[in-house]
């Protein structure tokens, strides 16, 4: 496990320093280019929604609260408009 987050942290704060060394460490436990290939996209795919909220300055409200993307000053994000907007046309139709 050490391995796979080692690698993971080198992708997500320095990809172009990562070296097929990087890579061996995760080879000698087993991994195939495939397994390694899962593991760089895992990491891609949480680096870009990452950047992506902090690009709109969301953060996310616990799931079970019901609540939707909040920006980080508290208003409701245009993302979540349609939501927020099919939830207000339900309560008029009542």
């Amino acid at each position: 496990m050490r391995a796979r987050c080692a690698i993971a942290e080198k992708l997500r704060a320095t990809a172009p320093r990562v070296t097929v060394e990087d890579w061996e460490a995760l080879r000698s436990l087993g991994f195939d280019e495939m397994g390694c290939l899962e593991l760089a996209h895992i990491v891609g795919i949480f680096n870009y929604l990452t950047k992506l909220a902090d690009g709109f300055g969301l953060e996310l409200q616990a799931a079970r609260s019901g609540m939707p993307l909040r920006r980080a000053d508290g208003e409701l994000s245009s993302l979540s408009s349609t939501s927020r907007d099919r939830h207000t046309h339900d309560n008029l139709a009542d």
